[in-house]
């Protein structure tokens, strides 16, 4: 048997880490540097040539090409706290500042900002922009009706972090354009 379709993913070590680099490149994994990335899709790649890839009908880049992104994402995804459903993926841990904050030096008194107090909600909003989720997609996780309603979050957000929670909108100004100045 040819190295082409070798179950063995250690004769594939060039394709996986080339398809680590481009998935990295691309932010598929925003949480992930290029080694972790290459390490899943090692393991993942060993656990697919294994027991799904049938040599017969593909070669293994072709094999891995189309089944090697799902089995990674997956992983990923389940490791960062969300569990798949059919109605999409959804938290399967309490989101709560300590869930979303890595562990940092406290600023020095210069640094220090107030930030306004921000609900479990609002704190699962501003992560899952951060990561490059749509509102659709977030409403999707959140369990919203609509994009519109985690716009109208993103705005109440801006509007705590400018600290005019309360004031009446200037929409002539430009203030209703979008929920980040």
């Amino acid at each position: 048997m040819d190295r082409s379709r070798s179950r063995d993913p250690a004769h594939h070590l060039g394709f996986l880490k080339f398809w680590s680099i481009d998935a990295h490149r691309k932010k598929r994994f925003p949480r992930w540097d290029v080694d972790e990335i290459m390490s899943e899709a090692y393991v993942q790649s060993h656990r697919l040539l294994g027991t799904v890839y049938d040599p017969e009908k593909s070669t293994v880049v072709t094999f891995l090409k189309a089944f090697l992104w799902g089995a990674v994402h997956y992983t990923y995804w389940t490791s960062n706290g969300f569990r798949f459903t059919d109605d999409g993926p959804r938290l399967k841990i309490p989101v709560t500042y300590d869930t979303l904050c890595e562990q940092v030096q406290a600023p020095s008194p210069a640094e220090q900002t107030d930030l306004p107090e921000f609900t479990e909600e609002e704190w699962t909003i501003i992560r899952l922009r951060h990561d490059g989720y749509t509102m659709t997609r977030i409403a999707t996780v959140l369990g919203l009706k609509s994009p519109q309603s985690v716009y109208n979050r993103l705005v109440k957000i801006r509007d705590k972090i400018k600290g005019v929670e309360n004031a009446p909108r200037d929409t002539a100004n430009g203030d209703a354009e979008g929920p980040w100045p």
